[in-house]
């Protein structure tokens, strides 16, 4: 498990939310929609069809446990969008494609994010994985559930269970994240005893990682910066201070 800072930038009124450091198995694993395939813009995995109407590659519901095994951080790019039904590929336009073209391309929608022939939820838009990603999401506030994911995934540790996170401390959370915030998973506690992490605001910065981590160095020397998060694992209570 990799174990070095997360940068969340929730920004609701476009739609999308900016990550370092939140893998693709961890977002997939996580969303409550379920998704029926995935149509690859950017990416070559080994596990796909070939659709000869927008000469891109798909994953059907048959290729979908294999291709979900796969690193994709071994694509570099990697770019997608998801679709309801397979059949309705071949009722992409032009324009659609060009469109989602240009998106894989430039990292942005050019106009609309969703597509009627796709029905799809998400734009996912990443480069090297967790490095750099932008996934435009139908309802935002679903990637709270990402959050809790990531969250359970590092405090695990040798831990047979965690209780649930509770609702409203997740809703506090994910409206912490607006705007932009770090986990500083790099120095977190993981044991039998305690666990919990520090979370730093970062608002205003760019998708430059070098940034991130700057601002991050800055204020892990400012007492009482932030938030943090911790777990008890005795009364199985979580607190958000």
């Amino acid at each position: 498990m990799r174990t070095y800072p997360c940068h969340i930038n929730i920004n609701e009124a476009e739609g999308y939310v900016f990550t370092t450091g939140m893998e693709f198995k961890t977002f997939i694993s996580a969303v409550p929609d379920k998704i029926e395939g995935f149509l690859l813009l950017k990416g070559s995995p080994l596990n796909a069809q070939f659709d000869r109407h927008t000469y891109w590659e798909y994953v059907s519901q048959e290729e979908l446990e294999a291709f979900l095994q796969e690193d994709v951080y071994n694509y570099g790019d990697f770019c997608w969008v998801d679709f309801a039904d397979e059949r309705k590929l071949k009722n992409l336009t032009d324009e659609n494609i060009a469109e989602l073209l240009f998106a894989a391309h430039l990292k942005r929608p050019l106009n609309t994010i969703f597509v009627d022939a796709l029905s799809n939820n998400y734009l996912y838009l990443c480069h090297d994985d967790d490095y750099w990603v932008k996934v435009y999401m139908k309802n935002v506030r679903n990637y709270k559930f990402v959050i809790e994911q990531k969250i359970r995934e590092i405090f695990m540790g040798r831990k047979k269970s965690l209780s649930p996170i509770p609702q409203d401390m997740l809703d506090e959370l994910y409206n912490y994240f607006i705007g932009g915030a770090v986990f500083d998973f790099e120095n977190c506690t993981v044991s039998s005893i305690h666990t919990g992490v520090r979370i730093f605001p970062a608002r205003n910065l760019g998708f430059r990682a070098d940034d991130i981590h700057s601002e991050l160095d800055r204020q892990r020397n400012i007492a009482g910066t932030g938030k943090y998060l911790e777990y008890n694992p005795k009364t199985k209570k979580w607190a958000l201070i």
